[in-house]
């Protein structure tokens, strides 16, 4: 069964050799797919929560235990080998379009991700974290890295089960 993509962004579809749309390469060169279906699968969150952020729904954007953690294993490594950041704070990083490792960076990425906890509910932190955040490969969003990894859209059912 073929399905219809009705991507709405500005930029070129971008299409695998197999025809298969992969996304779409905006005007800054990020490729983006948006979700047709707004549900999200239960076990993607279940799944997300487990690797990024087990303590989300305590926290108000800061995780003082993940950043006391990493810094605790940071410090026995000698360099930086875990971080402490939550699914908002990766959230406020992407809407600050910086990367730097400094502790100016780190503030003021700290003071937005509480300030982005106040005025939304954990529910739409998820929805726009899984929606914009880098997958790699210039793409954004769990939709994008779906179509391109999987050639399927992140609501559509797999035809087996995929071990990893």
């Amino acid at each position: 069964m073929k399905t219809s993509l009705n991507i709405d962004t500005n930029g070129y579809i971008i299409k695998a050799n197999n025809g298969k749309i992969i996304g779409i390469c905006s005007n800054e060169n990020k490729i983006y797919a948006k979700r047709i279906n707004k549900e999200i699968p239960e076990i993607l969150i279940k799944f997300l929560l487990s690797i990024e952020d087990k303590r989300f729904y305590n926290h108000i954007g800061i995780d003082f235990i993940g950043i006391i953690r990493a810094f605790y294993k940071n410090l026995q490594a000698g360099r930086i080998v875990e971080g402490g950041s939550t699914i908002t704070q990766q959230l406020s990083r992407a809407y600050l379009n910086d990367n730097s490792k400094t502790i100016k960076r780190k503030v003021i990425e700290i003071f937005k991700s509480i300030k982005i906890e106040m005025n939304f509910s954990k529910k739409s932190i998820i929805n726009k974290y899984i929606e914009s955040i880098y997958m790699g490969s210039n793409l954004y969003g769990f939709e994008s890295a779906s179509i391109k990894y999987f050639s399927k859209r992140l609501h559509e059912k797999q035809k087996k089960n995929l071990y990893l």
